[in-house]
């Protein structure tokens, strides 16, 4: 996995620079993983390099079916689909499942995820984003003209355990902005 995150973000040359830039991004999320069904908010951030780059992410839900938190980390690789702002990303999934009787008592462990009663599962996760800047035009003479975005992720996340389903389906829009050198 090292050597694959080393190789997406290595310039194409020896002698370019690293160009790379960090996007955060932030928006609201869905979740369903049969029979729970739940809405939230995502937060990411990516370093990219010349071919890809190292993704980060933290999603919160709130699920109706069985009345729990479910916190979902993300840790992996974003990989660019051609010329195309599509993208597609794989890496290392892990949630926090708590009651919400739980969250309630203890809101404060339950988000560090170490409140005794939470579920910790751990498994893979793919998805498919699509990633634009908005139009510079729309922004004249702002700092933000080549810096804004918007992002809309579909995701798959896999646990083999028997704690809870075994495939969440995620999906989200958010804004993003970049940092660092422009693109």
């Amino acid at each position: 996995m090292t050597l694959l995150l080393l190789t997406l973000l290595a310039p194409a040359q020896a002698d370019t620079p690293y160009p790379y830039q960090v996007t955060l991004l932030g928006g609201v999320a869905g979740l369903t993983g049969p029979p729970s069904m739940g809405a939230g908010v995502d937060g990411r951030a990516w370093l990219a390099g010349e071919r890809g780059a190292v993704e980060v992410g933290i999603r919160e839900f709130y699920t109706s079916e069985d009345e729990r938190m479910v916190g979902a980390i993300f840790a992996g690789a974003r990989v660019a689909i051609g010329e195309l702002p599509l993208y597609w990303r794989a890496g290392f999934a892990h949630n926090h499942e708590t009651p919400m009787d739980l969250v309630l008592a203890n809101p404060v462990a339950s988000t560090m995820g170490t409140l005794e009663g939470i579920r910790h599962r751990s498994g893979a996760e793919v998805g498919l984003a699509w990633s634009s800047l908005i139009s510079p035009g729309l922004l004249d003479g702002s700092e933000l003209g080549d810096r804004l975005g918007v992002n809309a992720d579909l995701g798959l996340a896999g646990f083999p355990d028997a704690k809870g389903p075994h495939l969440y389906v995620y999906g989200g829009a958010q804004l993003t902005v970049g940092l660092g050198q422009s693109r």
